[in-house]
């Protein structure tokens, strides 16, 4: 990075005709790749100071540029769909999919199963042994759990006590 930013100081000077500062003159001479870098710059801006531009351009651009000039001046055709038939053409997918999808859930309501009186006790004693079973597994988590976040936050403070008194020691 360090001599990524000495090019790009080297090149700057170069371009505003400023000498190289001191330091950077000397950081040259220490790097064989921005002394490298320094001459192989300076040769080319040399070399594109001294170069004189074509009087006369070439045939060719002529044609080029009136070309560009003719097909500007013609009207651009007006494309074939207009865009408000464009935003119906997308309101009406939308409207569609949101009724398919409406359809579809609304058409998936339970259906009302016959069921004999042993059949419904039968279900609500598993109901019963099912939230004793779940209770037992989330009690204790969210018992314990403000006590764990106390724990934590009580270590954190003794290990910045601890770092803070290291820290003070001569």
């Amino acid at each position: 990075m360090k001599k990524w930013l000495a090019k790009v100081r080297i090149s700057a000077a170069l371009d505003s005709g400023e000498p190289l500062p001191t330091g950077l003159r000397e950081r040259i001479t220490r790097s064989d790749e921005l002394r490298a870098f320094e001459e192989q710059t300076a040769s080319l801006h040399g070399a594109l100071r001294k170069a004189q531009p074509q009087k006369d351009p070439p045939p060719w651009l002529h044609g080029w540029i009136m070309r560009g000039v003719r097909q500007s001046a013609i009207p651009r055709k007006q494309p074939a769909w207009p865009a408000r038939l464009a935003w119906v053409g997308g309101a009406a997918v939308a409207l569609s999919l949101t009724l398919l999808c409406w359809t579809i859930f609304t058409s998936r309501r339970p259906q009302p199963a016959e069921q004999n009186a042993d059949a419904a006790s039968l279900e609500a004693a598993a109901g019963a042994l099912q939230l004793g079973n779940d209770m037992a597994h989330v009690a204790p988590v969210t018992l314990v759990a403000p006590l764990s976040n106390e724990m934590v936050q009580l270590n954190n403070d003794l290990n910045k006590t601890a770092e803070f008194l290291m820290a003070s020691l001569p």
